[in-house]
């Protein structure tokens, strides 16, 4: 018997609240999976709200000194990348420094 198909935001929801990293990819990559064989669903009459804790993180992250990460060139997707994860780190926490005063 086939089951239902899940609810995209719900799902979506539980994986962006999710704080252990190698759990989160996890269910995106289920989450990806069902998206991409169709088996979802949007319900409208479910109403999502956004509790605190958005989005969900390790409670104590690695951190790791700037000399141990390496370099790349930024020639390189692989460099590209690496630039843009930075510059997304730094403009979120300006934001949460910005609405938590």
């Amino acid at each position: 018997m086939k089951s239902l198909p899940i609810e995209l935001r719900t799902r979506a929801l539980t994986c962006l609240l999710e704080c252990d990293p190698a759990a989160k990819v996890r269910m995106v990559l289920e989450l990806a999976t069902h998206h991409r064989d169709g088996d979802w669903s949007v319900d409208a009459d479910v109403a999502l709200t956004a509790p605190a804790g958005i989005p969900g993180r390790p409670l104590k992250p690695d951190l790791v000194p700037p000399l141990q990460v390496g370099r790349r060139s930024m020639a390189t997707n692989e460099g590209r990348a690496m630039l843009v994860h930075a510059l997304a780190h730094i403009e979120f926490n300006a934001i949460k420094i910005r609405f938590t005063y």
